[in-house]
């Protein structure tokens, strides 16, 4: 016997343009919670918090604290990257030599995945399948490999992800504009300016100079 007034909903599954990842990004930095965000955008809540943990990424801040930042522009590649690959396998396939050739260069001699298939594609390594930067990054964010994890990697076009990195570059920008022919330089120019920037205070370093820091001068 069934229940006469028993009714139930198709559920069905709540999509996020890029238009409305870049709002949730703009109303987590006001502070707003994860329900106030799901009602604005008319949402539900439970979709809100699967998108934040989707396109959330590991940022690393000025005093080199670890934390969980949501970023749209990285949500919406994953979004991307998913739909282009769902239903597909890696095409890395059952080449076995290629995963531990890519375990061995990344995971022990320290390469890039840049790096180790820049070796391949300029044939100083021989597959049976290729594969491009993309897919590597890919593989050992979604833990393909069992001996490669993301933490030492920072994903392509993810400056956020390098931030002690892009600050030293625009320290170097005062001296040397975007651009600008490195070649007409001298040495001395060259040093003077390293000089100037190992002598410039760093909050990461407790306002000390990385000269202070490192080598002990004043």
């Amino acid at each position: 016997m069934g229940r006469g007034n028993h009714s139930t909903k198709a559920r069905h599954w709540e999509q996020i343009d890029e238009e409305k990842r870049y709002q949730i990004e703009g109303l987590l930095k006001a502070r707003q919670k994860k329900g106030k965000i799901a009602k604005l955008l008319g949402m539900s809540e439970r979709t809100i918090r699967r998108e934040i943990k989707m396109g959330s990424v590991l940022q690393r801040d000025s005093e080199l604290r670890d934390r969980l930042v949501y970023r749209a522009d990285y949500a919406q590649r994953v979004h991307e990257e998913r739909a282009s690959n769902k239903g597909r396998g890696f095409k890395i396939g059952h080449d076995h030599a290629l995963c531990r050739h890519l375990e061995q260069k990344i995971g022990v001699e320290k390469y890039s995945p840049d790096a180790a298939i820049g070796e391949i594609r300029r044939g100083k390594y021989r597959f049976a399948e290729t594969l491009c930067t993309k897919a590597v990054y890919n593989m050992i964010g979604r833990g393909f490999f069992l001996n490669l994890t993301t933490h030492y990697f920072a994903h392509p076009y993810s400056s956020w992800e390098r931030g002690t990195n892009e600050n030293t570059n625009k320290l170097i920008r005062r001296f040397v504009p975007k651009g600008t022919d490195i070649s007409a330089y001298s040495d001395e120019d060259i040093a003077r300016i390293e000089r100037r920037i190992n002598h410039y205070p760093r909050r990461i370093f407790g306002y000390q100079t990385a000269a202070e820091r490192f080598f002990g001068a004043a």
